[in-house]
């Protein structure tokens, strides 16, 4: 079953990343290729099949603050001393705090009443810490058993609970902030490890929107096109990877994974385009 998954894997990558955009979108984002990130190297590929895209040059920039009124989050937002985004939100008894570097690895620190859970995706693995308890999961060998022990750990998570709160009122709002789009990323995975298996394709959709129906922001910036062609043609890719797969069968948590290291890729570029601007 792994060197299937592999083998797979390796040809869908290989597809996406030459195939161009489906007839239905519009204008060059029905055309543009994606560059996947090389974190995306999730399976055991040829060596050298990728080529690691140029890290983007971060502007300086002061601590950021953003008030969301429907989620009643406050984020704060900055630069790591190793050139990572950390950003910061508090509403009521939850935190949420998440860690970015631009190859789309990440870490989330998720803190509600009397409960902590933490949450590291890197190039092959997520590792999920709740307490003394601790499940690995293998982005490119995933297996029932492996989600199995996620959902456990999760279940009763009152940190979890009080995430996806916060984040199903903030896809409501429909705030376009690069701090909201912050915490839904974060939400498509804690949702789909806790046993949400459609979280992933609905933050998918929801930040694709825009893209999809031909609409632009007034006054739109070469840093928000960029941003917006990457994350529709990152859509695409996610319903073409996970299409031919039931919601049961393991490989279509494989599609989820790839499409979170791009998104958040993408978001962490666009920030550092911005300069905080568009937090």
């Amino acid at each position: 079953m792994t060197s299937f998954l592999r083998v797979f894997a390796c040809v869908i990558l290989t597809a996406l990343t030459a195939a161009s955009r489906p007839a239905e979108a519009a204008g060059e984002a029905a055309t543009m290729p994606v560059a996947l990130p090389p974190a995306i190297r999730m399976v055991a590929c040829a060596p050298g099949a990728f080529s690691p895209p140029a890290a983007p040059t971060l502007r300086p920039i002061a601590a950021q603050v953003r008030h969301l009124d429907r989620a009643e989050i406050t984020f704060h937002g900055g630069l790591t001393p190793d050139g990572g985004i950390q950003v910061e939100g508090r509403g009521g008894e939850f935190v949420f705090r998440k860690k970015s570097h631009s190859n789309g690895q990440f870490t989330i620190d998720l803190e509600g009443p009397g409960d902590k859970v933490g949450i590291s995706l890197a190039e092959g693995a997520v590792t999920l810490t709740r307490g003394r308890r601790r499940v690995v999961l293998s982005t490119g060998s995933l297996n029932e058993r492996e989600l199995d022990a996620a959902r456990v750990l999760l279940a009763d998570s009152g940190a979890v609970r009080l995430a996806r709160i916060a984040a199903a009122a903030v896809q409501e709002s429909e705030d376009d902030s690069a701090a909201a789009v912050s915490l839904l990323i974060g939400d498509a995975l804690v949702g789909m490890l806790s046993g949400d298996v459609g979280a992933p394709g609905r933050v998918a959709r929801h930040l694709a929107r825009r893209g999809r129906a031909g609409l632009r922001r007034a006054a739109t910036t070469d840093c928000y096109g960029e941003w917006e062609r990457r994350v529709l043609g990152a859509s695409y890719d996610w319903e073409s990877c996970a299409r031919p797969f039931s919601v049961w069968n393991p490989i279509r948590n494989v599609c989820a994974f790839r499409w979170t290291l791009q998104v958040e890729s993408y978001w962490f570029t666009f920030l550092s385009c911005t300069g905080f601007n568009s937090f």
